[in-house]
């Protein structure tokens, strides 16, 4: 009987994807490509599939066509065995690695902008009216039911894109926004193909469900005057500025017209639910 390097091959193909998987669970990878809710069973498969590797070589199944009879056949060569390893597992190595861990603007030119109310996500839910009676004599300051609209100390509501493009759809929550300060953070991204272009942009924030291959990026208009530096795409900003609703054809637009736009790092959420 001979033991051939064939034993190894399948353990080690299991090993290398347990050991991709555990890598990006702990390099915090993963949240680029899946929801936060998947994260622990990226962990949980990592660890399965390193622990099936060692159990394997350990413990070789007599039957597993690894040692063979030279009565029989021929063993391949050590170099054929690598050789054939090298082709299965040197790409996913080089995937992994290489891939990147941002998305780019050709996500958004590959998928367009969601300008509009969409219909996808969730609508945020705002406290019954019940719950915070207001009084015949209040000021304007207690008018605000929903605590998320009641703005900070520096009279900026803090929203999200989401927020905005379903207040541009239903207007009892237009009301709430239009012609306040709001505060949004977002990725600056343009219609057209320059990385930089002078003038308005659209602040975009991506809604995951699953993973990235079912993003759908939403996005705001902000009116950036033409003489100012532009941005670079996919650029982090927060935006801060009036939030207006116009008409356009049978729809209604969101704009924020901004009165300061504040370089950011990313978020730790880096995609809307």
């Amino acid at each position: 009987m001979n033991v051939t390097p064939l034993r190894f091959f399948t353990p080690l193909a299991l090993l290398e994807w347990g050991l991709i998987l555990i890598y990006f669970f702990v390099s915090h990878r993963i949240a680029t490509f899946l929801h936060p809710h998947f994260h622990a069973l990226v962990l949980i498969s990592g660890l399965l599939l390193v622990t099936t590797a060692l159990i394997s070589v350990c413990f070789p199944h007599p039957s597993c066509g690894c040692e063979l009879d030279d009565d029989h056949h021929t063993l391949p060569s050590v170099g054929k065995v690598v050789l054939n390893i090298a082709i299965l597992l040197l790409p996913i190595s080089w995937a992994a690695m290489a891939s990147p861990d941002h998305l780019s603007v050709n996500l958004i030119r590959n998928h367009g902008l969601i300008e509009t109310s969409p219909p996808s996500c969730s609508r945020p839910a705002a406290p019954p009216s019940s719950t915070f009676p207001t009084p015949a004599h209040s000021n304007s300051k207690d008018q605000h039911q929903n605590p998320a609209l009641i703005p900070d100390k520096d009279g900026y509501i803090h929203a999200e894109v989401t927020d905005i493009l379903y207040a541009s759809a239903d207007p009892s929550m237009r009301s709430d926004y239009e012609g306040k300060k709001v505060s949004l953070i977002g990725q600056v991204a343009h219609h057209k193909e320059a990385q930089t272009e002078k003038g308005p942009f659209q602040l975009v924030r991506f809604v995951m469900v699953c993973c990235v291959a079912d993003l759908k990026p939403l996005a705001v208009l902000v009116d950036y005057p033409n003489n100012l530096k532009p941005f670079n795409a996919m650029t982090w900003v927060k935006v801060i500025g009036i939030a207006s609703f116009k008409p356009s054809g049978s729809i209604i637009m969101p704009i924020i017209k901004p009165e300061r736009i504040i370089p950011i790092e990313a978020p730790p959420d880096l995609y809307l639910n």
